[in-house]
């Protein structure tokens, strides 16, 4: 509008040159008197009107259409920098005039007015980019995560009816006492076994005989192989002269313990104070393979051998207990009587030596052997 009021101003002063000029100098032309153009207010108008129409015929089917609301966002009218003042053209085409526009408030964003819209300019293409303008509003502020929230559901009437009758059937136990049931844990044979055995000693201590020796069967009928009930019980019965059932005690810790070769040496004494060589000599067999490498055992076992008439088998005997104890002089006596038996007189005699000067023999013994050497 204003480059049109410029050019009809142009036009106006040449016109007026061309009269000046025809005329005399003492004729002077009057001023162009200023004529206002109502072209540009045409076309406002027509602007206006085509921009009224069209939104009247669009807001309906924007509204009627599913499109998804968006949010209200404040955007600044197009055409019209941010932060700058509006621009106001004088009614005599002179100096623009500023009009301020009221800033939008800060707290809350103002929905776009049909009255702004209708005084925008025509948006100019360069001052947005095409693919700005398609950008999602989203991008601008991001979005806020919703946080979850559980509500409680309500319990129905009788679901609650129903756990209270459970509760009073099974009545409040927080009016009354507490009772709690003890039940007391059986001990295991080990432990009664055990118990038994101390007890058994304890009264064998406080000189309880018959009582203390009736705890350790006790203890010996529940765990046979407690050793130390029955080491206790058989100290206690030879001391009460109770050979018999100190053997049976010992033929019964043999057949259950073959593996103690202790108790078969054991019973094998007590067999040999009753006269019975061959069941001492049955009673070693049976726990053979456990003491073969003990020296008392092998002694022993000649021994029995010895006695039983088998001077040669009681001589290998007496050499694996040497092996084991070459120091001892009771198997250099015991293997120079096997050699004896045999006839082989010269090596009894160097087996009766060597017996005599190891030094470990006791005056009987010793006597024995300077009579056999003479």
């Amino acid at each position: 509008m204003s480059l049109i009021n410029q050019m009809l101003q142009d036009l106006d002063q040449r016109q007026a040159g061309e009269v000046q000029r025809a005329l005399p100098n003492e004729v002077r032309s009057l001023p162009p008197s200023r004529r206002s153009s109502i072209l540009p207010w045409v076309i406002a108008g027509g602007s206006i009107a085509l921009t009224t129409a069209a939104i009247y015929f669009y807001l309906p089917l924007a509204t009627q259409s599913g499109a998804a609301p968006v949010a209200a966002v404040v955007v600044s009218p197009p055409g019209i920098p941010t932060g700058e003042p509006a621009v106001a053209p004088s009614a005599g085409g002179g100096v623009p005039i500023e009009a301020p526009v009221p800033a939008p408030a800060a707290t809350e964003p103002m929905p776009l007015r049909l009255s702004d819209v209708l005084s925008m300019p025509q948006l100019r293409q360069s001052s947005v980019p095409q693919e700005n303008r398609s950008a999602p509003l989203a991008k601008e502020s991001p979005a806020v995560a919703p946080v979850p929230v559980t509500v409680p559901q309500a319990v129905p009437a009788k679901a609650a009816s129903g756990v209270a009758a459970s509760v009073a059937s099974k009545g409040d136990t927080r009016d009354g006492p507490v009772h709690i049931e003890k039940t007391p844990l059986q001990p295991t044979p080990q432990e009664r076994a055990e118990s038994e055995y101390r007890r058994g000693a304890a009264l064998l201590a406080q000189g309880q005989l018959k009582s203390g020796m009736d705890a350790l069967r006790s203890c010996l009928k529940v765990d046979g192989t407690h050793a130390a009930a029955r080491q206790l019980l058989l100290k206690a019965l030879l001391e009460q002269r109770s050979y018999d059932e100190a053997r049976e005690l010992m033929s019964e810790a043999v057949q259950l313990q073959p593996g103690r070769y202790q108790w078969a040496m054991t019973l094998a004494r007590l067999q040999i104070e009753k006269g019975d060589a061959a069941g001492a000599w049955q009673s070693l067999q049976a726990s053979m393979g456990a003491g073969a490498n003990n020296a008392d055992y092998q002694g022993l076992a000649g021994n029995v051998l010895q006695r039983l008439g088998n001077g040669k088998d009681a001589a290998e005997h007496y050499r694996a207990a040497l092996r084991l104890s070459p120091n001892d002089g009771r198997w250099w006596i015991g293997l120079g009587l096997a050699l004896e038996s045999q006839g082989n007189g010269a090596e009894a005699r160097t087996a009766f030596q060597t017996a005599r000067a190891s030094g470990s023999l006791t005056p009987e013994m010793a006597a024995f052997v300077e009579q056999r050497l003479r």
